[in-house]
């Protein structure tokens, strides 16, 4: 295993420099900060010179967790982030700002609070979250990703007890940092954070022409697709189309309807029955510049999917909430197409890869969808729920990049 995963993909490490630039005029904290950080890289180092380290171990156990099929054998081994975490606890008893960051770097503090939470262990989870402000206060991706895993996945006596508090601000202020900025205000509109300039991210005056043009121009192209421009709306389509000719013929016999609208509209010239829905998948689908985002934007149209069945379930209009199902189904697909040709051997001794990860939350998304369908109520099985667990496993140990033509 190449042991940097756990550190480089996790960008807390970065989180902590960002605060320490924004809060600079601070010098006591920045001090602070520099220690922290100088004793999480010793410690780092460390990790990587020794097999039996804390790095080491939750790797080990992530493996067979990707293995587990079964809701209480699942639990049994996940208790296993508890005995991590307290061991970084108490290497650092007198300092516990020092095991907070290097928790969310590893990744345990995160998954320790995803075993409390499915194990309903809420004195201690609620004890977690009041003393570790980096699970409130998201200051990286994997905490986000944690939080919306947390909101879809757990019962709704969870919900009521804890999603104020993981749900705290907008997670663009968070993810805008895992972006490009020519794809942050693309990016504002599709989480609802409020309209954002393409001058303004490309670091242009807003009264003068933008002199960094390449940034601007695909920024706009972003943004006109949001707005149903429809020459920007093919160009990203053809894009995506490019990814789905290498399906098999098998995959492409079945495909959920964005992914058929996708197909027709570049390929035979047929316009999508939601014009204004479609503009906004195909922007959504094309943004993802790591696994790790596109992921969190799967998660992230689920719940957007059970908030719109809330909403409308009594009224018997479903349409919304099918949608953004369908959508999150449409990212699975295009996620296990462009990571299938990874080899088994960087797969970071998880076995099944991460192409087979994305197509069991395909089967969790079209499983979903059909209930919908049918009249049935926005519940997600505990076997897809483990479905879900083992590519949030994956994605807190790595990140993988996303390359386009």
């Amino acid at each position: 295993m190449d042991k940097l995963d756990a550190i480089i993909s996790s960008k807390a490490m970065k989180a902590m420099f960002r605060e320490m630039y924004i809060d600079k005029r601070e010098m006591l904290k920045i001090r602070e900060m520099l220690k922290i950080a100088r004793e999480a890289f010793n410690i780092v180092l460390k990790e990587l010179s020794n097999d039996g380290g804390i790095t080491e171990r939750a790797a080990a156990l992530r493996k067979i967790l990707a293995l587990i099929n079964n809701m209480g054998m699942y639990l049994e081994f996940a208790s296993k982030f508890e005995a991590l975490w307290n061991e970084l606890r108490n290497r650092f008893r007198e300092e516990p700002r020092r095991a907070e960051y290097l928790g969310s770097i590893i990744g345990v503090l995160y998954e320790y609070a995803v075993y409390l939470a499915l194990a309903k262990r809420w004195v201690e989870l609620n004890s977690l979250i009041m003393n570790h402000s980096l699970l409130s206060s998201c200051n990286d991706d994997v905490c986000v990703m944690t939080n919306l895993l947390l909101n879809l996945i757990t019962d709704e006596e969870f919900r009521k007890k804890f999603s104020d508090r993981l749900t705290g601000g907008n997670i663009y202020d968070t993810l805008k940092y895992y972006v490009p900025n020519h794809l942050r205000p693309a990016l504002a509109h599709l989480l609802n954070y409020g309209q954002i300039t393409c001058k303004s991210a490309c670091g242009c005056d807003e009264e003068e022409e933008c002199s960094n043009q390449e940034c601007y121009n695909n920024c706009k192209r972003m943004l006109n697709a949001l707005n149903g421009d429809e020459f920007a709306v093919y160009e990203i389509a053809s894009e995506l189309d490019s990814v789905l000719r290498r399906q098999s013929k098998e995959e492409e016999s079945a495909p959920p309807m964005l992914i058929k609208e996708i197909i027709d509209y570049v390929r035979n010239n047929e316009k999508p029955q939601d014009k204004k829905f479609f503009s906004r998948a195909v922007v959504e689908l094309r943004l993802p510049t790591t696994s790790r985002l596109r992921f969190i934007l799967i998660l992230h149209d689920l719940l957007r999917a059970r908030e719109e069945f809330e909403k409308e379930f009594k009224k018997g209009n479903l349409d919304k909430a099918i949608k953004f199902v369908d959508l999150a189904e449409a990212h699975t697909i295009i996620g296990s197409i462009k990571y299938r040709s990874i080899k088994r051997k960087n797969q970071i001794l998880f076995t099944p890869g991460v192409a087979d990860l994305f197509g069991s939350v395909e089967r969790l998304a079209s499983d979903l969808k059909n209930k919908l369908k049918g009249g049935g109520k926005f519940e997600i099985s505990d076997v897809n729920v483990l479905e879900l667990l083992r590519l949030y496993h994956y994605h807190v140990q790595t990140n993988l990049a996303e390359t386009w033509p």
